[in-house]
């Protein structure tokens, strides 16, 4: 499914966790096992002139920390200017909560506080949030394999305006021709996939408040989205990364990094 799990290397508690989480998706998605861990470097440290190299004792508590917690990993590691944004391998998925809010070309999977995908005593379904656009369905693309994987269950989730004109309470009945083609499309792929699926319609005043009351409601494990190529002002990814009480795995457009 991926290539590379891959994660950036940060001090502290959360750092570890994080790394946890990425080798727990390597053992569980990538055939090979494989984890880069991406350091930063600092360049033209002065402090390195004075006889103390912050880089070398960067790359030891890399090595600790892979020293106990690498079991079963196949894992690399590759250096990066700080300040900068990493090079990642092709077909890689990142680990991470701070670059999740930047464009950076490959998905994010943005732990909560899990040390693992599988950590939750749910196994709740995963719910995939779908509009009139095509981020819905590019989402459902890159999560339908990984709900076969771990055997769980997908929600197709949409909110719609009421309708001018239209007197029926049933929330269907006002969905938009696109919004109902991308929804036949992804129940499609559900099936292809052998992923059981449901599509939950409602009208709400608040897309993302509608969101993430559907994931608590339906004791979701997992919540993926997709961000556009030029999300504009109050993207509902934003607002659901500082809120969503459960993973969320972001399907970043593939050619957003060069306008990063």
């Amino acid at each position: 499914m991926f290539d590379w799990i891959c994660v950036i290397f940060r001090l502290g508690p959360q750092g570890k966790a994080t790394f946890c989480f990425a080798g727990d998706l390597a053992r569980t998605l990538s055939g090979d096992k494989k984890v880069m861990v991406l350091v930063g470097e600092e360049p033209g440290s002065a402090a390195r002139l004075a006889g103390f190299d912050p880089n070398k004792l960067q790359m030891d508590r890399v090595k600790k920390l892979l020293a106990v917690n690498s079991e079963g990993l196949t894992v690399e590691t590759r250096t990066y200017t700080t300040g900068t944004l990493p090079e990642f391998p092709k077909n890689s998925l990142l680990v991470d909560r701070h670059l999740a809010a930047r464009r950076c070309g490959i998905p994010i999977m943005v732990p909560f506080e899990e040390s693992g995908i599988n950590s939750r005593s749910s196994r709740g379904p995963i719910v995939i949030p779908f509009g009139d656009g095509l981020s819905g369905v590019r989402a459902g693309r890159l999560t339908l394999p990984l709900a076969h994987t771990l055997r769980r269950s997908v929600i197709f989730y949409h909110t719609s305006w009421r309708e001018p004109g239209v007197t029926s309470e049933d929330p269907r009945d006002h969905m938009c021709t696109t919004a109902r083609a991308n929804m036949h499309e992804l129940e499609h792929l559900a099936s292809l996939h052998e992923v059981p699926a449901t599509s939950v319609i409602e009208m709400t005043d608040d897309t993302a408040e509608g969101i993430l009351q559907c994931t608590m409601r339906s004791r979701a494990s997992l919540l993926v989205m997709a961000r556009r190529l030029k999300p504009g002002i109050g993207c509902y990814v934003t607002r659901i990364l500082e809120q969503s009480p459960v993973p969320l795995l972001i399907s970043n457009h593939p050619d957003e990094r060069r306008l990063a």
